[in-house]
């Protein structure tokens, strides 16, 4: 991944969450291609990595057993 994001590990902020519009959200884009437009940067996490943050937020808000 490009940075900021080239580390090999990363981390989830588990125990705040936050209800948001998806059209309050913006896009980090890296650059314009030749017509100026922007290029976004887009990912996707595995199932597992997304089982893996939502145990940790389970965990976080005392919902794990």
């Amino acid at each position: 991944m490009p940075a900021p994001y080239s580390s090999e590990w990363q981390w989830v902020k588990a125990d705040m969450l936050y209800t948001v519009s998806f059209e309050r959200l913006h896009l980090p884009f890296d650059s314009k291609d030749a017509g100026g437009k922007r290029i976004y940067d887009m990912r996707t996490i595995s199932p597992e990595d997304l089982e893996k943050i939502q145990q940790c937020i389970r965990y976080g808000l005392g919902l794990s057993v």
